[in-house]
């Protein structure tokens, strides 16, 4: 999660390295899925997991480059 005082401080060193993890675990996932025995939730869970990544990213945009 990204906080306020990163915001204002345009600082993201902290949340850019948890983003890119989350993102790479998630990728990871993905690319074993022929070991791996997903069911309907799975995949929710790792679409939310998606979204609230690309939420921060967004954040994060906006707060670099304005809307």
């Amino acid at each position: 999660m990204i906080e306020q005082v990163d915001i204002l401080r345009k600082d993201f060193s902290t949340a850019l390295p948890c983003i890119a993890q989350k993102l790479s675990a998630i990728g990871t996932v993905l690319r074993n899925h022929d070991r791996i025995d997903f069911d309907a939730e799975d995949i929710e869970a790792l679409g939310a997991m998606v979204f609230e990544e690309a939420d921060d990213l967004k954040i994060i945009a906006r707060a670099l480059y304005g809307d």
